[in-house]
């Protein structure tokens, strides 16, 4: 099991292993909740000259409403989903395996908790050969051109779709060929 603390100034974890923390497995990044705030009111800022507080953007992050225009809102959206990747990415760079997760609210990133959880074991698969496409193709999806990102992206989704059509006794030839409409 992956043990993931999201604290405000940084996130830590180690592995645990028959519910025994494996202490030289702890690991440490400053990529806590109050980057993740900062990032997103700065570029709010950037986009729309507006300020938001640290209220408003943690009640968007949580879907919660909030007096500000859709364009807004689509960009803390869009913020939260990179800081987001930023860090899975840079999990599975240090080594960790993501299925193993579990997480541990604090007031903070209880917010934040929402994009971590694992929602259904064939969304893990994906995420699982996207995660291999990224590192396979040495893609940081945080800094990753839209052109970068739409090769992981397809690459991930051929490579899935065999998948599922072998586990499934299906033909190859049933998934639809890369970059095809």
């Amino acid at each position: 099991m992956l043990l993931m603390d999201l604290g405000g100034w940084t996130v830590d974890f180690m592995r645990i292993d028959n519910a025994i923390p494996v202490a030289d497995t702890a690991h440490s990044l400053e990529l806590g909740m109050i980057r993740c705030v900062d990032d997103i009111r700065e570029q709010v800022r950037r986009e729309t000259g507006l300020s938001l507080t640290d209220a408003q953007i943690e009640n968007m992050l949580a879907g919660q409403p909030c007096t500000v225009s859709e364009a807004v809102r689509d960009t803390v959206n869009k913020q939260g989903r990179k800081y987001t990747e930023h860090l899975l990415s840079a999990t599975m760079e240090a080594g960790f395996d993501l299925h193993a997760m579990e997480i541990v609210k604090n007031e903070r990133n209880k917010n934040a908790a929402q994009y971590f959880r694992p929602q259904t074991t064939q969304r893990d698969e994906f995420y699982n050969f996207f995660f291999k496409v990224c590192r396979k193709y040495n893609i940081d999806w945080a800094t990753a051109t839209p052109k970068e990102r739409a090769f992981a992206e397809e690459v991930t989704r051929v490579t899935y779709e065999h998948h599922v059509a072998a586990t499934e006794g299906r033909s190859l030839a049933t998934v639809r060929a890369a970059f095809e409409a």
